[in-house]
């Protein structure tokens, strides 16, 4: 929870430490998504527990900077890395299934999202992601399409 006054101001940013430590990386372009949450949850200490995560020493996520700012959805689809995703997989592989679903239905890329069960999946434009959404809403899950925020929320008079 000590990320969460990040997420009040959009762009993208580095998480360090336990995400009380915020490496803002400004403005970027939007990229179209499609949430996918099945009706099960997941713990996280459980997914930290289970032995079957992958940590590193970050600099996947350091990379990543870079690739965000082109706004290639593309690009940013061959470099997405959530060491957690193994862990999901194994506690709840429904989570496996959504994923390999969107992949099938026409993602750019799909990932995990932090420790899960949520499983987002990146669009070409809002067309996509909408006819994508459309797709997997059978598969039993919550299924939202959303545009990432370049900036954070504004008070509009």
């Amino acid at each position: 929870g000590s990320d969460v006054p990040f997420f009040l101001t959009g762009g993208a940013a580095l998480g360090l430490g336990r995400g009380e430590k915020i490496e803002d990386w400004g403005k970027t372009p939007a990229y179209w998504l499609v949430l996918a949450k099945p009706a099960e949850g997941l713990s996280t200490p459980k997914v930290y527990q289970s032995g079957k995560a992958s940590f590193t020493e970050g600099k996947k996520a350091g990379e990543l900077k870079g690739v965000l700012l082109k706004g290639n959805p593309q690009l940013l689809a061959q470099n997405l890395f959530n060491g957690l995703e193994p862990a999901a997989f194994y506690l709840l592989p429904k989570v496996q299934s959504l994923k390999n679903s969107l992949l099938k239905a026409g993602a750019l890329g799909a990932l995990v999202s932090g420790s899960g069960p949520t499983v987002f999946a990146l669009a070409a434009d809002e067309k996509s992601a909408r006819n994508l959404a459309d797709q997997v809403k059978t598969e039993g899950a919550q299924v939202f399409v959303a545009p990432t925020l370049s900036e954070g929320p504004r008070i509009v008079p």
